[in-house]
């Protein structure tokens, strides 16, 4: 019985010459199903399954869900025929493939795979090679161009990003990209940005004082606040842990008296020890501590700061902030991480850039959450 083909309307009949011009599977399959399973798997004279023609399993990636059903259904008309979806990653890479075998679909997925990791990988070099020339080009210019002879510089610009958590989990030919500005309201040392990271945007504060940056963002939101109530410590490196955790065994054993720590008789029990005491870091001219708020780019949820923890510190490797290194983290995408950022202009984005009328649409949401950041942006 001649498979009956749903791939088109009834009123555009396949044509097995225009069949015959396509060059992809998948575009074979979109234009006629029977046509498709004939081609990679059927006996050209008798129509029967033919499991030599095409020994390898075939890779249909990106079909709609209703012509995978359609070619799903057609495919359990052909004995011994298998077809499976598979997935890999965060951003799920979908595909269909069909084949004779469980291991003949799975080795093709890998070859998918595989080449998709490549594509993916030559991308991000040629971003990278457009953010390194944007980046040179900046550089250049502080040497020859308008910015020779410049003896003061500070943080206020124009980055291109790198997060690799987001290029490893989303896919997207889109720049990151943070853009400072001076903190409206005139608040000194205080600097506020909008960040666009593929699959996250939002806004920043910045400040190299984290006590002034506390207060600034206690005054935006209206309440009191210190710098205790923000979890800072996840960024502490391991050598300050060390540090920490020698020192409090130190003073443990300094105070300790016979009988104390085993309850033996003529021993008192031990007394609660306290915590170390919480301290702010001095000020560094070229750390920047942050503070952050923002919401997905697809479907827009908010990501609100229940835990006070939106916290995050830029590292600038000079005086003149061409470049930085950070952390920040970032729930939404899995945690704490890594930022590398390179500056391409002095000037943050303009009124009527795409990048900034979609701040401020953020912003009317953000002013309806939980914190309430009237001044940025």
């Amino acid at each position: 019985m001649p498979l009956k083909d749903k791939s088109k309307s009834p009123s555009e009949p396949p044509s097995l010459a225009h069949f015959q011009t396509l060059t992809t599977p998948t575009e074979q399959v979109q234009y006629s199903i029977p046509f498709f399973l004939s081609h990679y798997f059927l006996d050209a004279s008798t129509g029967e399954p033919d499991p030599s023609k095409t020994p390898l399993a075939v890779t249909l990636p990106d079909l709609k869900p209703q012509l995978v059903t359609n070619l799903e259904e057609a495919v359990r008309g052909v004995p011994g025929l298998l077809t499976e979806v598979k997935r890999q990653g965060l951003n799920e890479y979908r595909a269909l493939y069909v084949g004779w075998s469980q291991d003949a679909m799975l080795e093709a997925a890998k070859a998918h795979w595989q080449a998709v990791d490549e594509r993916k990988a030559a991308e991000e070099a040629a971003r990278q090679a457009g953010r390194s020339a944007k980046h040179r080009e900046y550089l250049q210019k502080l040497v020859t161009g308008a910015g020779a002879g410049r003896t003061e510089f500070d943080i206020r610009g124009a980055y291109t990003v790198r997060c690799p958590s987001i290029d490893d989990q989303w896919d997207g030919t889109d720049e990151m990209e943070l853009h400072v500005r001076e903190a409206q309201g005139g608040v000194e040392g205080v600097y506020e940005a909008q960040f666009k990271f593929r699959a996250l945007k939002g806004v920043v504060l910045l400040c190299a004082n984290r006590e002034t940056l506390v207060r600034h963002r206690s005054a935006l939101d209206k309440v009191r606040g210190k710098d205790a109530d923000w979890d800072w410590d996840y960024m502490k490196d391991s050598a300050q842990l060390l540090e920490q955790q020698a020192s409090l065994a130190e003073n443990s054993s300094n105070k300790r008296k016979l009988g104390d720590s085993d309850g033996r008789a003529g021993g008192s029990q031990p007394k609660k020890r306290k915590g170390p005491k919480h301290t702010v870091p001095e000020p560094h001219p070229r750390r920047f501590w942050l503070m952050w708020n923002g919401r997905e780019t697809g479907e827009g949820e908010m990501q609100y700061d229940y835990e006070n923890n939106h916290t995050g510190c830029l590292e600038f490797a000079d005086d003149k902030f061409t470049a930085f290194k950070g952390e920040m983290n970032l729930e939404f995408v899995g945690g704490d991480d890594m930022l590398f950022g390179e500056k391409v202009s002095d000037k943050p984005v303009q009124q009527g850039d795409k990048l900034l009328d979609e701040v401020h649409v953020m912003k009317t949401l953000i002013r309806k959450s939980i914190h309430n950041w009237e001044c940025v942006l």
